[in-house]
């Protein structure tokens, strides 16, 4: 792997073992602002970026567990692993977002980002865009109140009803291909919809599994993941294709992490399981 994470700065070390990172700046949503510099920090990344010294990364990926506001210090696990790759390459982060995984891709080519943070599959990127290595998967969850099997889906699936789910585009494509006469109520709220069936509105909603691991982990206790659908997204970063040296770096990173236990750690704070294992 190189110089690349050979060293790090105790103040990551100490951030990492309490999973979370505070962001600068509170209007920055999952994307770290402006890093300090660190003796310790290797200068891991020589090559070019869209500014010099700056790594531009773009997201739509702006929801918990990704980023979470705790109504002071911003956490979550995309504001550990944008700080992690600013400290390691030894670059400042520049913070976009955008409304979907298409508008990264655009970015890219448009040379207005060197990184993307998406949730998709790997056969699903376009021409001209490479993607790192994973580092999470981020399948399906459906939360009912106990456990549910596929017959009790199939079952389900009538006029008569109606389901809540999170209004995100992986969520609605798996209940698309899933489902045929059911009433689905999509909400952008992740709240809203676990309410719905904790009340006894629905018999189960449908969420993206991070996000419904971290809140049955940290809110709704009495509900469960009723049935888990393996659906083959990541989350991973994207990079144009002429730009290997920069995903050669990323993915040496997100290496050290998994092989250090790093990611599992964040995964057993933010979701009390581990994705990456299972």
């Amino acid at each position: 792997m190189g110089e690349v994470g050979a060293r790090r700065c105790v103040s990551r070390r100490a951030a990492l073992r309490l999973a979370g990172f505070a962001l600068a700046s509170p209007a920055m949503v999952w994307l770290a602002s402006s890093l300090a510099g660190c003796e310790s920090t290797p200068s891991g990344y020589s090559g070019p970026t869209i500014t010099p010294g700056t790594l531009t990364i773009i997201s739509p990926v702006t929801w918990p567990p990704f980023y979470v506001d705790t109504g002071g210090e911003d956490e979550g696990l995309g504001v550990t692993m944008c700080e992690t790759l600013g400290e390691e390459l030894a670059l400042t982060i520049d913070a976009k977002t955008c409304a979907s995984e298409s508008e990264v891709y655009d970015a890219l080519r448009a040379h207005e980002a060197d990184l993307g943070g998406v949730i998709t599959r790997p056969e699903e990127v376009p021409s001209g865009i490479l993607l790192s290595d994973s580092i999470m998967p981020c399948n399906i969850s459906v939360v009912s109140k106990g456990a549910l099997r596929e017959q009790d889906l199939s079952d389900l699936d009538t006029p008569e009803t109606t389901i809540y789910a999170v209004d995100r585009p992986i969520v609605r494509e798996w209940i698309d291909s899933t489902f045929h006469e059911l009433h689905v109520i999509y909400d952008a709220d992740p709240l809203a919809v676990l309410n719905a069936v904790r009340s006894g509105y629905a018999p189960f909603c449908v969420l993206t599994r991070p996000e419904a691991l971290y809140y049955l982990n940290s809110v709704y206790s009495t509900l469960t993941e009723g049935l888990m659908a393996v659906t083959g997204e990541n989350f991973a970063f994207a990079v144009l294709e002429d730009n290997e040296e920069l995903l050669n770096a990323v993915d040496g990173i997100i290496e050290e992490l998994e092989d250090s236990g790093e990611i599992a750690s964040l995964e057993a704070r933010w979701f009390g399981t581990q994705l990456s294992h299972q």
